[in-house]
């Protein structure tokens, strides 16, 4: 039976939410997060449905209607109005559930609620289920407030519903979450259009000056939906006062008026507005938001809009500062932007009328060249002793160090992989593949994301394979068994492996070859077939002496003194162990120093020497605590927790113990959980002992103070 344990103190009343493996509890103050957007300047109305949610005494509302009802809107402002009711925090999520690119996934949205709260990404377990479960816990004695924006499905959402009394989540979408309400006990909320007393207050917040004939005709000609008031009257504030009467006039005889006929349709229902706030735009603004219109995703930097325009810098900057206050895109962060997704099929529109498809496809594949060239810089900068691609362009990221690089690659993940997508769709095959190369920085992420890891070195696969790529296809085969292996699909990490050795071998390129060996002898050493890892480890070694790679050389002579270990020809394993120290010393790396030290303590422990394993195990805590990787950190203090007992250092076994499992819990080992039963039993065996050897001392020294025997003490009742 699976155990919880849990970590850090702890105040009230903790709720069992199914069996989730361990359990993080905050601490006496924990994090409050204030995630809600900016309150939405010049929002009006919208009287019965804020009241509905002030007197709703459910745990889950869902805000449904078209799209540009001002759904989001709605609900932010009201949440700016009374989150001070949920003292414990407010979570606001976009899960991005009508946008061009894929709707967010539960266990991403999981993922960043967690860290909202304060979770560290170590601490946040690995499957949905276990997040939702660690979420729940959470929830469960405090008020939160979350959002949920933009849904695409109740099966979307229904893992991140908190679950508690306490709690209130709104959900907005556009159709499709009906189930909520008829499964999950939501209260429905229906917004429809304004009416026109308030679309006309909406309109006069943008025109204060304005007289009250045209701005009641404006509001009238747009239908009451929120989103195109507000771009119309974007539109009409360009215009003089005394032009007003005019300009609406002319706006209501154009052909733009279409989208009040079509309420539903999204493409075609605000049409008529964004064309008019389109037309207003300069000639250059104009053809930059066109060109949106080929991005694949919503949200884009100034980089991406220069190579899809390839204009200077400087100009697309102050076309997308016009575009901003003309409400066609809004800035997101720093040099970074977002459209609203109609907004966005609007330019889509655009362009594939506006400009020949020559052009179009040309724009297109400069884009995806871009961001190819760019991530696989940007891997490059952020994995500078692991180029595999080097047979492919490369050029530079100047004044970029690892962490821009890896913060680059985090912000444009989505891009990426939908430049992949399009790349492989239109035969771009060696772009595919550089996008494929470019994602292995996905494992330094949380694990849901893995799998869209997983999925670019497939489509990189498939591409390199198309361009008869034979280099490509090896390097991919080698980082997707990788992948296959850390997601426990071993069978699928051997078949690749065993591919790319051959092909390895046929071009006789060493570091393939190097690496499968390598890959291969992980996957016999994890499943205990000793023999054949070392016969695997023992071909790569010679392979890392000709690349002249220290660093790799050191990696074969643990993994070589580790399985001798295991095998029980301690002795030997001795030998792999100094030379791996000689080498890390030439390397100079702290961590990697720790290696050896760890695994010479062991193969004394095996042999009986307990002494010398504690010797080498508080040394290499003493050298190097601070820099040990956490997979290693917990072998030594288990390590020493072993040898410590068998010198009678029952103490020291146990603060060796404890200090095992608490990384264990921190970083998610799945063996946190038996070892924390271990801890248990030590701890009552311990404090046990004590109690005994206490207890004697005192009878020792008064004998007159020990009461006599309960004769009744064994008899039963």
């Amino acid at each position: 039976m699976s155990r919880n344990s849990i970590t850090n103190a702890t105040a009230g009343t903790i709720v069992q939410a199914d069996t989730i493996g361990h359990l993080t509890v905050r601490s006496a103050n924990p994090d409050r997060p204030r995630q809600l957007p900016p309150p939405v300047r010049g929002f009006v109305g919208r009287v019965p449905e804020l009241s509905s949610l002030d007197r709703t005494d459910a745990g889950l509302v869902v805000v449904e209607g078209l799209a540009g009802a001002g759904k989001t809107a709605l609900v932010t402002t009201w949440a700016h109005r009374n989150q001070y009711r949920f003292p414990d925090g407010t979570l606001f999520v976009d899960l991005r559930g009508h946008g061009p690119a894929p709707p967010l996934p539960p266990a991403i949205a999981l993922s960043t609620m967690l860290t909202g709260l304060g979770y560290a990404t170590e601490d946040i377990p690995t499957t949905t289920r276990a997040q939702t479960n660690l979420l729940r816990t959470h929830c469960a004695t405090r008020r939160v407030l979350v959002v949920l924006d933009d849904a695409h499905s109740p099966e979307q959402v229904r893992p991140l519903l908190p679950g508690a009394d306490g709690c209130l989540t709104i959900v907005t979408g556009r159709v499709g979450l009906r189930g909520l309400c008829a499964v999950d006990g939501a209260i429905p909320i229906r917004l429809g259009t304004l009416p026109q007393s308030d679309a006309v207050a909406l309109v006069r917040s943008a025109l204060p000056a304005a007289a009250a004939r045209p701005t009641a005709l404006l509001a009238s000609l747009c239908g009451g939906l929120p989103l195109a008031l507000r771009i119309a009257a974007t539109w009409a504030a360009g215009h003089g006062h005394h032009e007003l009467d005019r300009a609406v006039a002319d706006f209501a005889n154009s052909d733009r008026l279409t989208f009040l006929s079509t309420p539903g349709d999204r493409v075609t229902s605000i049409r008529a507005v964004f064309d008019a706030s389109y037309r207003r735009l300069a000639a250059i603004e104009r053809f930059v938001f066109r060109r949106l219109g080929l991005h694949p995703s919503v949200d884009f930097g100034i980089p991406a809009v220069v190579a899809l325009t390839r204009l200077d810098r400087h100009t697309v900057a102050a076309a997308l500062a016009s575009l901003v206050a003309a409400n066609l895109v809004d800035a997101a962060a720093r040099d970074r932007y977002r459209m609203h997704d109609l907004v966005h099929a609007y330019a889509v529109d655009r362009v594939t009328r506006d400009e020949p498809a020559s052009d179009t496809r040309a724009a297109t594949a400069h884009l995806v060249e871009w961001y190819a060239a760019t991530a696989d810089a940007a891997d490059r900068t952020a994995f500078p002793r692991n180029a595999a691609l080097d047979h492919l362009p490369a050029q530079a990221l100047p004044g970029v160090d690892r962490s821009a690089a890896l913060a680059w690659l985090g912000v444009e993940t989505h891009n990426l992989l939908a430049c992949q997508r399009l790349a492989h769709r239109s035969g771009m095959w060696t772009q595919a593949v550089r996008l494929a190369g470019g994602c292995r920085f996905l494992t330094l992420l949380p694990r849901p994301l893995w799998r869209l890891r997983l999925e670019a070195e497939c489509l990189g696969l498939r591409s390199a394979v198309a361009a008869r790529d034979q280099r490509a296809e090896a390097v991919l085969l080698v980082r997707r068994a990788d992948t296959w292996q850390e997601l426990g699909q071993w069978g699928n990490a051997d078949r690749d492996l065993g591919r790319a050795l051959l092909l390895g071998q046929e071009q006789g390129d060493f570091r393939r070859v190097y690496e499968a060996l390598c890959g291969l002898g992980y996957s016999h050493r994890a499943h205990k077939r000793y023999r054949e890892a070392i016969d695997h480890y023992r071909r790569a070694l010679p392979l890392t002496r000709y690349l002249g790679d220290v660093r790799s050389e050191a990696v074969v002579e643990s993994n070589l003194g580790a399985i001798l270990v295991a095998l029980g020809r301690h002795r030997q394993a001795l030998a792999h162990f100094d030379r791996e120290q000689q080498l890390r010393g030439v390397v100079g790396h702290p961590g990697g120093q720790a290696s050896p030290l760890l695994g010479a303590a062991l193969a004394w422990q095996r042999m009986g020497e307990h002494d010398r394993a504690v010797c080498l195990g508080t040394e290499l805590l003493a050298r190097f605590g601070r820099s040990v990787p956490p997979y290693l950190l917990v072998d030594v203090h288990s390590v020493l927790a072993v040898s410590q007992a068998a010198t009678g250092d029952s103490g020291g076994a146990l603060r060796s113990l404890r200090a095992a499992v608490a990384v264990m819990v921190q970083t998610g080992d799945p063996r946190a959980a038996d070892e924390a039963a271990r801890l248990r039993t030590a701890e009552a065996e311990y404090a046990a002992a004590e109690y005994a050897a206490s207890r004697n001392a005192r009878r020792q020294r008064n004998p007159a103070e020990e009461p006599p025997p309960d004769p009744d003490r064994d008899r039963p009742g």
